[in-house]
């Protein structure tokens, strides 16, 4: 039963992001890998700081979620 629910579970990640015009950013950082990630939070962290993480590629294999 447990397969079954893997299979048919709907990750809710979002389908786009929604940037306006002008939006300004302290840091881009390319590459939303761990090292990216760890970063990104680092930076904004305080408060002080914004950052835009970019990742290319699509949402994640449906074996890679854990539940």
């Amino acid at each position: 039963m447990a397969f079954l629910t893997a299979i048919n579970y709907v990750p809710d990640w979002p389908q786009d992001a929604c940037l306006k015009d002008g939006a300004t950013f302290d840091f881009i950082i390319a590459g939303g890998g761990t090292a990216g990630a760890i970063v990104a939070q680092r930076l904004t962290a305080g408060g002080r700081w914004t950052a835009l993480l970019v990742e290319a590629g699509g949402d994640p294999p449906i074996d890679s979620v854990v539940c």
